[in-house]
């Protein structure tokens, strides 16, 4: 038997949105430090025998100081605290050109930490509980084809817990139906000779095979995941079976706020309704509202700062205004519409003080219309 912590895409480095904390530093890249480490001190408490990191430990392959002290900070302690550690890379990490070289290698030196960057399986062999385990740690490689031969020829020895981490998409899945960048492919039946097959890329947690899991990211990204749980998998892997745990952890709330229809309504009509959402939102969150079917002729007579200004107690608001005449172009035909009629667009949805609209727009429109 052997118990393992499996964590992925902790995008260290990660600097979503522009709010700072009172020293300056990006709220969000600080967040998901700290959701990193908070997995990192319960291992350090718990005591797992092995833990795993399923690629992008890092959001790119140039990752910023405060991330690579964040990242060292986090296997020092694991490496202290002697637990073996395996971290592979992801596509976030894979760089284009060979001579870009890899964040990976400041950690080679750290005893009980195992990094796989460099496109080949790298295998590591540890006795736990008086069980010979093998880890075969798989990174991001050249193309699929080395991904395929370097997971496929990958050695199984009867007797031995053979545990397989790779990142990828699994097709199959509705999460890959539209594919990343960089992203390369899981074939499901690949996962059969493996003891338990520790998965990333996917943010949140999902079963693939009997033995194969992805568990999530430790931190949102995306406003996309705001009903995602996240998290990471406590598992136990014995030669029968394994027994994944769903261990979620604490972070910042993503809010995707219900669609505002606003048909036939007027200005104040919409504004109030906004406000009234809006006021229900915890302080600190990150939230979208989307106003749709807005009747054209409020354009201009929209309160769209007022909107904001309500949401200023969020990290973030990401607010989207959709148009009947907008609704209606995209039933018809694709409409292609020079520069001057976007602007004017743009210009409708924004808040102007201490200008006149209709003159700035005439300025804008002369300049763009003659260039």
């Amino acid at each position: 038997m052997v118990r393992l912590y499996h964590l992925s895409d902790t995008h260290l480095g990660h600097s979503q949105y522009t709010r700072t904390d009172a020293s300056g530093l990006n709220q969000r890249e600080l967040d998901i430090a700290a959701a990193f480490l908070r997995v990192v001190d319960l291992a350090v408490v718990e005591r797992p025998d092995l833990v795993i990191h399923a690629g992008d430990l890092f959001d790119g392959v140039r990752p910023g100081n405060r991330a690579l002290a964040t990242a060292m900070e986090g296997f020092l302690k694991l490496s202290r605290a002697g637990i073996p550690t395996v971290v592979i890379a992801g596509n976030h990490e894979h760089p284009k050109l060979r001579e870009t070289g890899s964040p990976f290698r400041l950690f080679e030196h750290l005893p009980g930490i195992h990094v796989a960057y460099t496109g080949r399986r790298e295998e590591r062999i540890l006795q736990v509980r008086g069980e010979t385990v093998r880890v075969h740690a798989v990174p991001q490689c050249a193309d699929n084809a080395a991904l395929a031969r370097e997971v496929t020829e990958a050695p199984i020895t009867p007797g031995t817990l053979e545990i397989l981490v790779a990142h990828g998409a699994v097709p199959s899945l509705p999460a890959f139906a539209h594919a990343e960048f960089n992203e390369q492919q899981l074939d499901a039946s690949w996962f059969r000779p493996f003891s338990y097959v520790a998965l990333g890329h996917y943010h949140g947690v999902q079963q693939v095979a009997p033995n194969a899991w992805y568990c999530g990211a430790p931190e949102r990204v995306s406003i996309a995941e705001a009903a995602q749980e996240k998290g990471f998998l406590d598992v136990v892997v014995t030669a029968p079976g394994v027994q994944p745990t769903f261990r979620p952890l604490e972070g910042r709330a993503y809010l995707d706020l219900p669609k505002l229809d606003a048909r036939g309504l007027g200005a104040a009509d919409v504004k109030a309704a906004a406000l009234r959402l809006l006021a229900d939102v915890p302080a600190g969150s990150v939230a979208r509202l989307v106003l749709e079917s807005l009747d054209p002729g409020l354009r201009g007579s929209l309160d769209v700062r007022a909107i904001r200004q309500a949401g200023s107690h969020l990290l973030h608001l990401e607010l989207r205004l959709t148009w009947q005449d907008q609704a209606d172009q995209a039933a018809g035909p694709t409409a292609v519409r020079g520069l001057a009629e976007e602007w004017t667009s743009f210009l409708a949805d924004q808040a102007i003080e201490g200008a006149d609209r209709a003159a700035l727009d005439a300025l804008a429109r002369s300049v763009l219309e003659g260039a």
